[in-house]
Protein backbone atom coordinates (compact mmCIF):
# COMPACT_ATOMS: atom_id res chain seq x y z
CA UNK A 1 0.00 0.00 0.00
CA UNK A 2 3.07 2.68 1.16
CA UNK A 3 4.65 1.43 -2.40
CA UNK A 4 1.33 2.16 -4.36
CA UNK A 5 0.42 5.40 -2.68
CA UNK A 6 4.15 6.40 -3.48
CA UNK A 7 3.48 5.64 -6.85
CA UNK A 8 0.36 7.78 -6.90
CA UNK A 9 1.50 10.60 -5.12
CA UNK A 10 5.13 11.28 -5.47
CA UNK A 11 6.72 13.48 -2.68
CA UNK A 12 6.73 16.57 -5.12
CA UNK A 13 3.88 19.13 -3.37
CA UNK A 14 2.28 19.89 -0.15
CA UNK A 15 -0.78 18.17 -1.30
CA UNK A 16 1.25 14.90 -1.36
CA UNK A 17 3.00 15.37 2.07
CA UNK A 18 -0.69 15.73 2.94
CA UNK A 19 -2.10 12.31 1.56
CA UNK A 20 1.30 10.43 3.13
CA UNK A 21 0.74 11.72 6.54
CA UNK A 22 -3.23 10.83 6.23
CA UNK A 23 -2.27 8.23 4.92
CA UNK A 24 0.43 6.94 7.55
CA UNK A 25 -2.22 7.68 10.38
CA UNK A 26 -5.14 5.47 8.86
CA UNK A 27 -2.49 3.02 8.23
CA UNK A 28 -1.05 2.73 11.52
CA UNK A 29 -4.07 2.55 12.98
CA UNK A 30 -5.07 0.26 10.58
CA UNK A 31 -2.05 -1.83 11.65
CA UNK A 32 -2.49 -1.53 15.38
CA UNK A 33 -6.31 -2.64 15.10
CA UNK A 34 -5.36 -5.92 13.30
CA UNK A 35 -2.71 -6.35 15.58
CA UNK A 36 -4.96 -6.29 18.75
CA UNK A 37 -7.67 -8.08 17.11
CA UNK A 38 -5.06 -10.92 16.58
CA UNK A 39 -3.72 -10.38 19.88
CA UNK A 40 -7.00 -10.39 22.06
CA UNK A 41 -8.51 -13.40 20.48
CA UNK A 42 -5.41 -15.54 21.35
CA UNK A 43 -5.19 -14.16 24.70
CA UNK A 44 -8.63 -13.39 25.50
CA UNK A 45 -9.04 -16.84 27.70
CA UNK A 46 -5.41 -16.58 29.59
CA UNK A 47 -4.94 -13.18 30.15
CA UNK A 48 -7.63 -10.84 29.24
CA UNK A 49 -10.46 -9.04 31.35
CA UNK A 50 -11.12 -5.96 29.54
CA UNK A 51 -13.46 -5.43 26.62
CA UNK A 52 -11.97 -5.41 22.81
CA UNK A 53 -12.70 -1.65 23.09
CA UNK A 54 -10.88 -0.79 26.08
CA UNK A 55 -8.34 -3.34 25.41
CA UNK A 56 -7.92 -1.44 21.64
CA UNK A 57 -8.11 2.01 22.98
CA UNK A 58 -4.78 1.17 25.65
CA UNK A 59 -2.87 -0.18 22.25
CA UNK A 60 -3.69 2.60 20.31
CA UNK A 61 -2.51 5.26 23.40
CA UNK A 62 0.46 3.00 24.23
CA UNK A 63 1.47 1.71 20.78
CA UNK A 64 0.40 4.64 18.20
CA UNK A 65 3.95 7.11 18.18
CA UNK A 66 5.83 3.85 17.77
CA UNK A 67 4.35 2.20 14.57
CA UNK A 68 3.77 5.52 12.97
CA UNK A 69 7.40 6.02 11.98
CA UNK A 70 7.17 2.57 10.17
CA UNK A 71 5.14 3.77 7.48
CA UNK A 72 7.49 6.78 6.68
CA UNK A 73 10.33 4.04 7.02
CA UNK A 74 8.88 2.04 4.27
CA UNK A 75 7.86 5.19 2.32
CA UNK A 76 11.75 6.35 2.31
CA UNK A 77 13.23 2.84 1.63
CA UNK A 78 11.20 2.33 -1.63
CA UNK A 79 12.27 6.04 -2.45
CA UNK A 80 15.93 4.95 -2.42
CA UNK A 81 15.23 1.86 -4.19
CA UNK A 82 13.44 4.24 -6.75
CA UNK A 83 16.20 6.44 -7.13
CA UNK A 84 18.72 4.19 -7.07
CA UNK A 85 16.87 1.85 -9.96
CA UNK A 86 16.30 4.96 -11.75
CA UNK A 87 20.38 6.60 -11.10
CA UNK A 88 21.23 2.71 -13.03
CA UNK A 89 19.02 3.12 -15.81
CA UNK A 90 20.41 6.70 -16.17
CA UNK A 91 24.23 5.92 -15.94
CA UNK A 92 23.63 2.87 -18.59
CA UNK A 93 21.49 5.64 -20.78
CA UNK A 94 25.01 7.78 -20.67
CA UNK A 95 27.03 5.12 -21.34
CA UNK A 96 24.96 4.15 -24.53
CA UNK A 97 24.77 8.14 -25.67
CA UNK A 98 28.97 8.68 -25.01
CA UNK A 99 29.87 5.47 -27.25
CA UNK A 100 27.34 6.94 -29.58
CA UNK A 101 28.89 10.20 -29.89
CA UNK A 102 32.52 8.37 -29.97
CA UNK A 103 31.03 6.31 -33.18
CA UNK A 104 29.76 9.36 -34.47
CA UNK A 105 33.30 11.28 -34.40
CA UNK A 106 34.53 7.95 -35.44
CA UNK A 107 32.84 7.80 -38.86
CA UNK A 108 33.41 10.80 -40.17
CA UNK A 109 37.07 10.62 -39.59
CA UNK A 110 37.09 7.11 -41.48
CA UNK A 111 35.45 8.32 -44.59
CA UNK A 112 37.59 11.58 -44.93
CA UNK A 113 40.49 9.04 -44.54
CA UNK A 114 39.15 6.89 -47.63
CA UNK A 115 37.82 9.78 -49.49
CA UNK A 116 41.62 11.17 -48.92
CA UNK A 117 43.15 7.74 -50.01
CA UNK A 118 41.43 7.37 -53.10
Amino acid sequence: MVAWLARRFPLRSVAAFGVHALASIVLTAIQLFIAEAILWNFTAAFFRRESFAASLKIALTANFHGSLPTYWLILAAYLAWTYARNASRLETQLATAQLDALKMQLNPHFLFNTLNSV
